[in-house]
C-alpha cells in the first residue's frame, strides 16, 4: 500500500495534469449542489408560507392549520427526497471525475451530469449505505464511524462496474476495507489542518481542499483495489506502474 505522502503526491500530480483543472470542476459541482438545495428549500418555504397564509384567513384557524401541516409533511418529504436524489447523482459524477483524473483518462464537467439515468439505483445505493451506517450508529458513535468506513468504497465499486448490484457494492466494500478502516481514518485525519483552513477562509479554501482530498481518496481506492483484487484491473495495474 502506498504511504500517505505518496497518495497525496499522486493526487497533486493528477491535479496538475488534468485536462480541466479540478478546482474549476469543484466550483461548478459546489455551485450546482448549493443551487439545488437552495431552490428546493425556497419551494418548501413558499408552500409553507402559502399554507400559513391560508390558515390565517380561515375562520377555523386551528383546524386549517393542523390540516395544512399534515398536508405539508408529504410535500416536504418528497422535496427532500428529490434533493437527496439529485445530490447523489452530482456526488457520483464528481467521484467519477476524480477517479478518471487519477487514472489519466479523459474527463470534464460533463461527468457531473452523466449519472442522471441511473438516478434510482444511485438513490438506493446511497440510501442503503446511510441506513446501514445509521443502524450501526444506534449502538453508539464509534460503531457508526466504523460502519461509515466499512461502506466507503461502495460508490467507487459501482463506478467501476455499473451493472453490479447495490448490495454487492456494499458487500464488496465491506470486504475490501477489512484491515484498512483505521488506515483510511488516519488518512482523513491528515487533512485536519486543511479543513481548519477552510473554516478560517470562510470556505474559500474548499475550492482547493475538496478536490485535493477527494482525489487522494480516489488514489487510495485505486491502490486498495489493486492490492485486494485477485485479478487486478488494467487501470489499477497501470496506476501502480506509473
Amino acid at each position: 500500500m502506498l504511504t500517505r505522502a505518496e497518495l497525496k503526491q499522486r493526487a497533486k500530480d493528477s491535479m496538475s495534469t488534468a485536462s480541466i483543472h479540478p478546482v474549476l470542476v469543484t466550483l461548478v459541482f459546489l455551485l450546482i449542489t448549493f443551487a439545488v438545495t437552495g431552490i428546493i428549500s425556497f419551494i418548501s418555504t413558499i408552500i409553507t408560507s402559502a399554507i400559513g397564509f391560508t390558515s390565517a384567513l380561515a375562520a377555523d384557524y386551528e383546524t386549517v392549520a393542523v390540516g395544512g401541516m399534515l398536508a405539508m409533511m408529504p410535500v416536504t418529504m418528497i422535496l427532500s427526497l428529490i434533493s437527496f436524489a439529485i445530490t447523489c447523482v452530482l456526488q457520483t459524477g464528481y467521484l467519477a471525475y476524480t477517479l478518471k483524473t487519477i487514472r489519466h483518462q479523459e474527463s470534464g464537467l460533463e461527468e457531473l451530469f452523466h449519472y442522471f439515468k441511473p438516478i434510482v439505483k444511485l438513490f438506493c445505493l446511497y440510501f442503503m449505505v446511510q441506513l446501514f451506517t445509521a443502524l450501526w450508529s444506534l449502538l453508539f458513535v464509534i460503531p457508526g464511524i466504523i460502519a461509515s468506513y466499512r461502506y466507503r468504497m461502495a460508490v467507487y465499486l459501482y463506478l467501476d462496474d455499473p451493472d453490479k448490484g447495490i448490495l454487492d457494492c456494499i458487500r464488496e466494500s465491506k470486504e475490501m476495507m477489512i484491515g484498512h478502516k483505521f488506515e483510511l481514518f488516519v488518512l482523513d485525519l491528515s487533512f485536519i489542518l486543511w479543513i481548519l483552513l477552510c473554516a478560517v477562509t470562510c470556505g474559500l479554501a474548499a475550492l482547493y481542499v475538496t478536490p485535493y482530498a477527494t482525489l487522494t481518496n480516489s488514489v487510495y481506492y485505486d491502490n486498495l483495489k489493486y492490492i485486494t483484487s485477485p485479478q487486478p484491473v488494467e487501470s489499477a495495474a497501470e496506476f501502480v506502474e506509473m
